[in-house]
């Protein structure tokens, strides 16, 4: 599976291990010592930079390094997020232009 941001992946990781792990998100939580509300936003991407602290702390309530974290697929495959953007602002811009010219007369 392809994700499309690393908030994407790194919640699809979270997800996956305390599948995994037989344990819940809430639990996940109370065992990295996170506040729920922090977990609850990595999860739901509502976090888009999550700190590399936080991280660890969810790691080690996962009883894995950060290296087992990110190796996955999913980490692997991840598209560069520089360059979906500039494809994006790009065809905006073509959008844009054939706007402009279809109604420029």
């Amino acid at each position: 599976m392809v994700c499309k941001s690393v908030s994407e992946a790194v919640s699809r990781r979270i997800l996956q291990l305390c599948r995994d792990k037989n344990i819940t998100v809430n639990k996940l939580a109370t065992l990295s010592a996170v506040t729920q509300s922090t977990v609850n936003d990595i999860i739901n991407m509502k976090s888009k930079n999550i700190g590399i602290v936080t991280l660890k702390k969810l790691c080690d309530g996962l009883q894995i390094t950060i290296t087992d974290f990110f190796d996955d697929d999913m980490f692997r495959n991840l598209e560069q997020e520089i360059y979906r953007k500039a494809v994006k602002q790009k065809r905006w811009a073509c959008e844009a232009h054939r706007f402009i010219h279809l109604y420029k007369y």
